[in-house]
């Protein structure tokens, strides 16, 4: 269901609904509870990520839950209206999570929306009960399966699913250096654009949120054992190791459906990446996407 179709408030969904659910379900079921979501561009192992997670005790584990916060709700957030978003995670996201942890310890999503749509909201409201896994995933690997999928920002598609490069309010305005190229380099700019901008607002909230902890892992350390069970261990989720051991190295969620041949060669995906890296540093913007100090 796109979200901009439902009515907030409605007799199920408002503020008063809401906060009877959320207190009926923190009265029975306590609210010794951890919240854990998952700042990252997507195609970045998010899927993985889940099924470890759903593979550990007492965690309640998903990958992109209704409502999941992308379209209408996402591009609503990002030009400044963060009213009906708001309400959305509120009236109808904050239930569903209490819902599903009734019995659980955790709960665990993984959901590319929340950098870009709801990381503010989710603090408001589980405040220090929430943490943070930053996800990434190498920025030529996520452009190069972004737009082998056809749907890179600037398209229908991934301005509902991705981000708009042309938006005001982003932290990495440079879409007059990406309008300056054509075709296929242009959808991978854009594409590698969007790695960056989510790294800037992932490190801008890192420092706004500094009471939050965020934990970083590579995509390919989600094949490593010995990486994946000191994140686990951090957080502080029991697991079988056996359990862990049947999941990582598997790969899930590859599209392969969806995917063509169109693609950048290497050598010059390399150059491209050196070109938006100036104009990044050219414009003093690198910074943002650096990961601030303890």
């Amino acid at each position: 269901m796109d979200e901009k179709i439902i009515p907030l408030p409605s007799w199920k969904h408002n503020l008063l609904t809401s906060k009877l659910v959320n207190a009926y379900f923190s009265l029975k079921f306590g609210t010794n509870k951890k919240y854990i979501f998952v700042s990252t561009t997507g195609r970045s192992g998010t899927t993985t990520l889940t099924n470890i997670f759903d593979a550990c005790n007492s965690v309640s584990s998903f990958h992109e839950p209704y409502p999941i916060m992308n379209g209408s709700t996402m591009n609503l957030y990002n030009n400044g209206s963060k009213k009906r978003p708001k309400k959305i995670f509120n009236y109808i996201k904050v239930p569903n999570i209490h819902r599903e942890t009734a019995e659980s310890d955790f709960y665990f999503e993984s959901n590319h929306m929340f950098i870009k749509s709801y990381v503010e909201f989710a603090h408001q409201y589980f405040g220090r009960k929430m943490a943070v896994i930053h996800l990434r995933r190498d920025p030529l690997e996520v452009a190069d399966s972004i737009i082998s999928i056809q749907n890179e920002p600037g398209t229908t598609v991934g301005d509902r699913w991705w981000l708009s490069y042309s938006l005001p309010n982003n932290l990495i305005n440079i879409s007059k250096f990406l309008d300056s190229f054509n075709g296929i380099e242009a959808s991978f700019l854009k594409a590698l654009w969007y790695w960056y901008e989510v790294e800037a607002r992932t490190n801008y909230w890192k420092r706004e949120l500094p009471e939050i902890d965020f934990y970083t892992i590579e995509t390919p350390e989600l094949n490593q054992i010995d990486k994946v069970l000191p994140l686990l261990d951090s957080l502080g989720v029991k697991y079988d190791y056996q359990s862990i051991e049947n999941i990582v190295g598997k790969r899930f969620n590859l599209k392969q459906n969806e995917k063509t041949l169109r693609n950048v060669k290497r050598d010059r995906a390399l150059e491209l990446h050196d070109a938006l890296l100036n104009e990044l540093i050219n414009q003093d913007l690198l910074r943002l996407c650096q990961s601030p100090k303890n």
